[in-house]
């Protein structure tokens, strides 16, 4: 549906459909471990800002439906998907 989607306060990386529910997706990437597994760098500044991009893309888009948040962590040629990996705040 979309990707790199851009607000004044945020971006998201994907979004997308699944079945009937719209998943707003944050990709998180490392190549070295120094600063922590990917999926650490979802804070909670981070999911706020998430929410809030998501919320702008449902107005501008009149979205109606169920809607969830899903992380991809990629380390290496490692990769995890963590659906549904939190609530918006």
């Amino acid at each position: 549906m979309d990707r790199n989607y851009q607000s004044y306060r945020g971006e998201v990386d994907i979004i997308s459909l699944d079945g009937d529910c719209l998943v707003f997706v944050e990709v998180k990437a490392r190549s070295n471990l120094r600063y922590g597994r990917p999926e650490e760098a979802i804070t909670e500044k981070k999911k706020r800002r998430l929410s809030y991009c998501a919320k702008n893309w449902i107005y501008r888009n009149e979205y109606e439906g169920s809607l969830r948040f899903d992380v991809i962590a990629i380390e290496g040629k490692d990769l995890r998907h963590y659906e549904n990996a939190f609530e918006p705040p």
